[in-house]
């Protein structure tokens, strides 16, 4: 299965969601519950986000490269 069609809640699928600009993808460690996080993408609207296919969460910096958001996360 190709994970970049997997949808992604509010994004459509990763392909449509990383449109943006930046996208990474790193390899950790998994316990007993999988992966904390699999992916990091910009969106179109310059938001970073990661995700591990399941959960999806806005960050300020990409947590493999230290790639910077153009648009922070709101407190």
């Amino acid at each position: 299965m190709d994970k970049r069609s997997l949808p992604f809640p509010g994004f459509g699928t990763l392909r449509e969601a990383s449109r943006g600009g930046h996208r990474c993808e790193g390899v950790l460690p998994k316990a007993a519950y999988g992966e904390a996080m699999r992916y990091c993408y910009e969106d179109a609207e310059e938001k970073l986000w990661i995700t591990n296919d399941e959960y999806v969460s806005q960050v300020n910096f990409c947590p493999y490269c230290g790639h910077k958001a153009k648009v922070e996360a709101e407190q």
